[in-house]
């Protein structure tokens, strides 16, 4: 299948979806609930023993907040979080939910790192 007609932007967001293993129209509940579950499988991995399954979930939570990131700063997603509920992001302004579990990701990243010195 080709997708010279379709632009780049969309399929880049439609791998994000597939990544995470949610439908391109998921709402932005499903989005949230599907990002909190990588980040909690990648933080019982962080609890491990193994260096290299730690350094593993390190890097998979990276891609995944990565992959969160842009879903969540998409327009669709900003569309679905309007209609959810009933706030204009319009106006160039956006959601402080993808921001703060960025921080929060970074926070559990920073904390495996420190918890792996003791």
């Amino acid at each position: 299948m080709k997708h010279n007609a379709i632009p780049v932007s969309y399929l880049d967001l439609d791998l994000c979806y597939r990544a995470l293993g949610i439908p391109y129209d998921a709402t932005p509940v499903q989005v949230e609930q599907a990002y909190a579950a990588y980040l909690e499988t990648g933080r019982q991995k962080l609890l491990s023993p193994d260096p290299v399954l730690r350094e593993q979930a390190r890097n998979d939570m990276e891609l995944i907040t990565d992959l969160h990131l842009r879903i969540a700063g998409s327009l669709s997603y900003a569309d679905r979080l309007q209609l959810a509920t009933g706030t204009d992001y319009s106006d160039g302004g956006s959601p402080l939910v993808p921001y703060f579990l960025a921080f929060a990701t970074g926070a559990v990243l920073a904390f495996g790192s420190w918890y792996l010195l003791i």
